[in-house]
């Protein structure tokens, strides 16, 4: 949470959560690609996380979790 000169309120995420979602999200895409764990179990994942954020002005932060999420798949070094 942030408060702006103005005196506005901003929920925010911490940076050390969105990290962490990051690291989990990519560890999760390798597993599946070895075939320890169903593809649902990552996305469903991303969604709750997505939920959890929404509660603050995390619009771009969400946006940039998806993106990121998709490019996991496209990388074959994962």
């Amino acid at each position: 949470m942030r408060v702006k000169p103005s005196g506005k309120i901003l929920v925010t995420l911490n940076k050390d959560k969105i990290y962490h979602e990051r690291r989990k999200l990519k560890k999760m895409v390798k597993l599946i690609k070895a075939g320890k764990l169903p593809r649902d179990t990552a996305e469903v994942s991303l969604r709750c996380w997505a939920a959890h954020a929404e509660h603050g002005n995390n619009y771009n932060v969400i946006k940039k979790m998806y993106e990121y999420y998709r490019n996991l798949w496209r990388d074959e070094d994962v």
